[in-house]
């Protein structure tokens, strides 16, 4: 069968590849079919655009995975494929799908959605639909029967992902990639940067994160992580290496390991963790093994600088651990950002002034301040809607820019102005400024000063 992934025009910018579409493609193609991935966001399509290049290739199922942010274009982009081809299978797939399945189903123009990690159960859907067998033992999907949405049980999570062939980077224009001014991260040493993902998985309980990949950790080889990023390096032209996973140093021995691997290939590269790390799982054994690899820049996930709301969140940081995390990785010459969040249900005025006195306060190099969000499968959605808030349903329920929720003590309008106060106050100072020249490599600044200009004058929605 015939395939294409799609990967829907929005107004996101960040061009990072599709890394979850090219292990499918990669996956699907060990089974014998033919996979075409359509990158619209990369090459900035039109939705009519990307008919066209539907028409041309010819595919005979269109899968389209998106974000929540993206799912309003994914849903038009089902409604003219449906209209144009009525016969032609649109599976949902991704972050936005596995929160929310029954609402993606609702909509006429999906025929089915993949939850959760989806090669596996993507793959057998390819396969029985080919063989015009029934689907509804296909673990890991949904689809309709009889007008009503029917979701099967959970696919078990595959335990050895070394088994999984490397992402279809063939199938994707890199070198348009490599051109592009935006990436993952709030910034970059090089535009030359590639994903990877070590692990899947994550065992903490924090309320506002989506679970695709399960509460159980489950990692790579290093000797095959080792492998990919050689390749990456190597045949690929990779300069800069962005590690993606949501748990990459809980277990630290590994996480030392695999630095250890890297520094010994001889590989001369850059290494960022744009996505965070946990910071009370750090040493200064594994920060001085990360420089040696080649890491030059670290995100710590902490959220607030409020005891109370790190308990309420479930995040259950040791913030004194933290302050000691950043200080290690600044001393080493590593980069620091920090990502923060305001807004959770009750914050108050005061207790949204501890998260950014901790980050005035503390050596890190850069810091974003985000609002909250509560998506729709997290269990912040659930404890709001317990609460009897409204919440808005449907593709365009959560936009990023949209003002429809507010669950803090304070009004929308003071947190919009803490907020940017909060950037002012971070960034406009002499000690953070000289810590910006003295540890962030002057390529990363140059290529950077843009971002943090921007970051100081308006409030952005996402860090």
């Amino acid at each position: 069968m015939k395939v294409a992934l799609v990967r829907p025009p929005s107004g996101i910018s960040a061009v990072t590849v599709p890394l979850g579409m090219m292990y499918l493609a990669s996956y699907l193609r060990q089974r014998d079919h033919l996979v075409e991935i359509i990158d619209a966001r990369l090459h900035r399509m039109s939705l009519d655009q990307v008919m066209d290049t539907l028409e041309t290739s010819g595919a005979d199922l269109i899968g389209i995975g998106a974000l929540t942010f993206e799912a309003p274009q994914a849903h038009q982009l089902a409604q003219l494929i449906k209209a144009r081809w009525p016969g032609r299978p649109v599976v949902f797939g991704g972050p936005d799908v596995s929160s929310s399945p029954v609402a993606a189903l609702r909509d006429p123009n999906v025929d089915y959605a993949v939850v959760g990690e989806g090669e596996l159960s993507f793959a057998e859907l390819v396969d029985r639909l080919q063989a015009r067998q029934s689907v509804e033992d296909v673990l890991g999907i949904g689809f309709r029967r009889d007008g009503e949405v029917v979701i099967t049980a959970p696919r078990p999570y595959i335990d050895n992902l070394d088994e999984l062939p490397l992402p279809a980077y063939d199938l994707i224009d890199l070198k348009k990639h490599y051109r592009s001014k935006v990436v993952h991260g709030s910034f970059f040493f090089s535009t030359r940067s590639l994903p990877i993902i070590t692990s899947r998985g994550c065992p903490f309980q924090c309320i506002y994160c989506h679970k695709i990949f399960g509460k159980r950790i489950r990692y790579r080889s290093p000797e095959n992580v080792v492998a990919e990023i050689g390749h990456l390096v190597n045949d690929l032209g990779a300069v800069e290496i962005h590690i993606e996973d949501d748990s990459f140093n809980v277990d630290m021995e590994r996480a030392k390991r695999l630095c250890d691997l890297i520094a010994e290939s001889g590989m001369r590269i850059k290494i960022a963790f744009p996505n965070g790390i946990r910071a009370d799982f750090v040493d200064e054994d594994l920060i001085a093994k990360m420089k040696r690899a080649g890491v030059y820049r670290i995100a710590y996930g902490i959220e607030a600088g409020s005891p109370r709301v790190q308990r309420l969140i479930r995040k259950r940081l040791d913030l004194g651990r933290v302050k000691q995390a950043i200080d290690l990785t600044v001393e080493a010459g590593i980069s620091a950002h920090g990502f923060f969040m305001v807004g959770f249900p009750d914050e108050s005025r005061e207790e949204i002034e501890e998260t950014v006195r901790f980050a005035e306060r503390s050596s890190l190099v850069t810091a974003g301040f985000s609002r909250v969000i509560p998506f729709a499968g997290t269990e912040l959605h659930a404890m709001l809607k317990s609460r009897g808030m409204m919440l808005p349903e449907g593709p365009e329920a959560y936009q990023a820019r949209s003002e429809h929720i507010h669950a803090a003590q304070v009004s929308q309008e003071e947190l919009v102005r803490l907020s940017r106060d909060a950037y002012w106050r971070f960034y406009f100072s002499p000690g953070r400024i000289w810590r910006i020249l003295r540890i962030a490599p002057r390529r990363m600044v140059l290529l950077n000063l843009g971002k943090i200009l921007r970051k100081v004058v308006s409030f952005p929605f996402s860090g």
